[in-house]
């Protein structure tokens, strides 16, 4: 089993973090995430994740073992709790598949998350090349200028 990345772990935690705020407008800031606990909680889902998959991914190879030996004429037997540990896996298996096909697919989570992602990112004003805070967002004209309050830079933009 890996440890997933920081990378995999923001995600996951700005994913959790949206789930239990859903009028929330801004992302949250790592440091913000870690004290909200969505940190944590993120990383222990990933890693509880990869391990299902990986049981999973285990149980599907060994039935086409198993499939692939009854096909050439041998008989697989196991010791009881093996065998049954195996099967349940099978049966567990078939009635996710089962319950997949029956189901409409609901829109992908990630393709609308992202999405929200990137119109929430497309709010947040640019930082001051000069003073590295974010800028004040003003309109005016069909244009977007951004004034740095600190040191007085601005940068203008066409309204989309």
């Amino acid at each position: 089993m890996t440890v997933p990345t920081n990378i995999d772990i923001y995600y996951k935690a700005i994913e959790l973090f949206f789930k239990d705020n859903p009028n929330a407008t801004t992302i949250p800031e790592i440091e913000e995430l870690i004290e909200g606990g969505y940190w944590d909680k993120a990383k222990q889902e990933l890693m509880r994740g990869e391990k299902v998959n990986y049981e999973t991914e285990q149980v599907r190879y060994v039935q086409s073992l198993i499939n692939e030996l009854s096909r050439m004429g041998f008989r697989v037997i196991f010791d009881d709790e093996e065998l049954n540990r195996i099967q349940q896996g099978i049966m567990e298996l078939k009635q996710i598949e089962e319950k997949q096909k029956e189901l409409e697919k609901p829109p992908d989570f990630e393709v609308e998350f992202k999405k929200r992602i990137r119109e929430m990112y497309s709010r947040v004003p640019p930082k001051c090349p000069n003073c590295k805070i974010f800028m004040s967002k003003y309109i005016k004209d069909g244009k977007i200028i951004y004034v740095c309050k600190l040191c007085g830079h601005s940068e203008t933009r066409q309204l989309k």
